[in-house]
């Protein structure tokens, strides 16, 4: 299929598939634009009420023009099997986004009510999806919804089942009527919409059973555990408005999509008001910010190692600040291969601020730009511009360190700002050569521990005043032997030296002290 010209859309790569088909990403050769390409199972186009149904829906639902619905361009057939082309999304599923675990209550109103109002309009063009669950929903970078498959959806006057009625909807989202067989109109969807709330809140679905039958049987008769039972923070508000969705009988739940609406948006006025009132916070108070690596603006790849390097330093130099907390680095670096809006990220990491930033590189010459973004609401509360040269590298990341605490209103103490960004290296060249090992060291490989063995002994070799260089080295060698079985004598004693050498000095590098300990801890296993 890749290569394949089909009418003026030429296949470039398969971007997933399920029970609904397979999509490719396409170029429209025609508006040189690429494009999503959906080809329906076979089965479907091989029976005519589906064709003739599948058509008049598409050509209603391509009537929707809405930024939380998926824009489609065209309906088609190539050798027996029907296509759509539709609007190529730049972003993440909502199932992606749930496996990392519960959403937080700010993100999960805000995103809903932008699902609300595209489910809104196409109710309100008699449309109905009858399949909405987390795959369905795309969220774009920027944070926006995009509902799919609205293509493939029932029309509100239309009740009957055609063909096998399992291939309609999806087991785990599926409504009471839905299951039995009964008439369909816009509050199915609101039923499904309880399902993907309750989902998005708990981490989990309220009708997880082993069997399919059973799965059944309790989507119609019996009653989910509370999300209050499950996750305290929920608002009660909140909590009763899945209730209601959840109900069993079409009567009981919301009638029309816009009172959902009106309840979302009351929900997420309450938590604006709960945020300002707790703003400003006093000073002192701890706040929470996740620090995210640069991103690699060069036309060199290989200084994402500088992009990481610089944005890591600064994370550390603000973990040294009592008045903030700050998210690890394992938390906050995780996803830097798969970008992200800022406003999630910080809703992931329950962070209330996200530093982030771009990093350009020409020979010598430094470009970096860095801002601080409010989570609550996405204002920009610093925003620095730095064009410098890598000699100028460590009063950029002081300055940053600084210009954050600035605006956070932190009160640092006399010792705080001594040591915020902490004694490293007046050594350009040990300093790059640390930055590269400590990429090395993060890949957690072998042979990269092997490589950042051999960066920490050349920033040594080039600075031997280097105290986190030791630090850095030690840990490398204890990694060897733990992780791999390396010689323990030889690898433990040069881990040992050089964190002895490490707090020669600077006796207060917590990061000597902690690789000592794990060397200690290793001597003791192997004695």
């Amino acid at each position: 299929m890749i290569g394949t010209q089909i009418l003026h859309f030429r296949i470039l790569e398969k971007l997933g598939e399920g029970g609904m088909g397979e999509v490719y990403r396409a170029l429209d050769t025609h508006l040189r634009r690429e494009v999503a390409v959906k080809f329906l199972p076979p089965r479907f186009s091989s029976d005519p009420e589906f064709k003739r149904r599948f058509e008049h829906e598409a050509i209603a639902a391509a009537g929707l023009n809405h930024p939380s619905i998926t824009t489609i361009y065209e309906l088609g057939e190539h050798r027996g099997r029907l296509f759509i082309a539709m609007e190529l999304i730049d972003g993440e599923s909502l199932e992606e986004r749930i496996a990392e675990g519960p959403m937080a209550v700010s993100e999960v109103v805000d995103l809903s009510i932008q699902l609300c109002e595209g489910l809104a309009k196409a109710h309100d063009a008699g449309i109905i999806h009858r399949d909405l669950k987390p795959s369905n929903i795309l969220v774009t970078r920027d944070g926006q919804g995009k509902i799919l498959d609205f293509g493939l959806a029932a029309s509100g006057h239309r009740h009957e089942a055609v063909g096998d009625q399992d291939a309609w909807f999806s087991l785990a989202y599926a409504s009471p009527e839905q299951i039995v067989g009964e008439a369909q109109d816009a509050r199915t969807d609101l039923f499904s919409f309880g399902i993907l709330l309750y989902e998005m809140l708990t981490g989990q679905g309220p009708f997880v059973r082993e069997f399919d039958d059973a799965v059944k049987y309790a989507i119609v008769h019996e009653s989910h555990t509370p999300i209050l039972e499950r996750r305290r923070d929920v608002p009660r508000q909140l909590a009763g408005t899945v209730d209601r969705l959840l109900a069993k009988s079409p009567a009981d739940r919301y009638q029309r999509t816009i009172d959902l609406l009106a309840d979302l948006g009351r929900e997420r006025s309450r938590i604006r008001d709960r945020s300002s009132a707790e703003s400003p916070r006093p000073v002192g108070h701890q706040q929470t910010i996740a620090v995210l690596p640069f991103a690699n603006h060069s036309n060199d790849p290989k200084q994402e190692y500088l992009c990481e390097g610089i944005a890591e330093e600064i994370l550390y130099a603000l973990a040294r600040v009592h008045g903030l907390r700050v998210a690890a680095r394992t938390s906050s670096f995780v996803r830097r291969s798969r970008p992200e809006d800022i406003r999630h990220v910080g809703y992931r990491l329950n962070a209330q601020f996200v530093l982030a930033g771009s990093l350009t590189r020409q020979d010598e010459a430094l470009r970096i730009i860095a801002s601080l973004v409010r989570v609550d609401d996405g204002v920009q509360t610093w925003t620095g511009h730095f064009e410098k040269t890598v000699q100028d590298v460590f009063s950029i990341q002081e300055e940053i360190a600084s210009s954050i605490v600035d605006a956070l209103q932190v009160v640092l103490s006399d010792r705080e700002h001594e040591t915020m960004v902490g004694p490293r290296t007046a050594n350009v060249q040990a300093y790059d050569y640390y930055l590269r090992g400590r990429q090395y060291l993060h890949q957690g490989r072998r042979q990269s521990i092997i490589f950042a063995r051999q960066m920490f002994e050349q920033a040594i070799q080039t600075d031997l005043s280097f105290a986190l260089a030791y630090a850095a080295e030690a840990n490398c060698c204890s990694l060897l032997v733990h992780l791999w079985g390396e010689s323990p004598d030889a690898d433990l004693t040069q881990a040992a030296s050089a964190c002895e050498r490490a707090l020669a000095l600077d006796p207060e590098l917590g990061e000597a002290h902690s690789a000592r300990g794990f060397v200690l801890w290793l001597q003791g296993r192997h004695a």
